[in-house]
């Protein structure tokens, strides 16, 4: 019984839950994430992503949250976990400037 009493007490039963569902959903494969465009995408838009997602990762299931951030200028990001999928214009002009950047700070 004192381990029930300490699952029970304070925040643990909140913990024990997250982790577990954090657990379950890896083990099924799922990958919670966000997808943020530059503009509102159509649910026909954001359909055709996942699908494309979905299609490329067949063992995997996505579930975005979408956002707008119009810093992006053009195009998406898709954020799940650690790895970021960047095509946003953003993303290129960042990419272009990287090699410009490397030689100035070897020079």
């Amino acid at each position: 019984y004192p381990l029930c009493a300490l699952a029970v007490s304070d925040e643990r039963p909140q913990q024990i839950y997250e982790d577990y569902h954090s657990c379950v959903s890896k083990f099924n494969g799922e990958l919670h994430g966000v997808l943020k465009s530059a503009e509102a995408l159509t649910d026909k838009q954001y359909d055709e992503i996942l699908k494309a997602l979905q299609t490329a990762n067949p063992s995997k299931k996505f579930f975005l949250s979408r956002e707008v951030d119009p810093s992006l200028l053009a195009g998406f990001v898709v954020k799940c976990g650690v790895q970021t999928l960047d095509f946003s214009l953003l993303g290129e002009v960042e990419e272009f400037k990287a090699p410009k950047k490397q030689k100035e700070a070897q020079a």
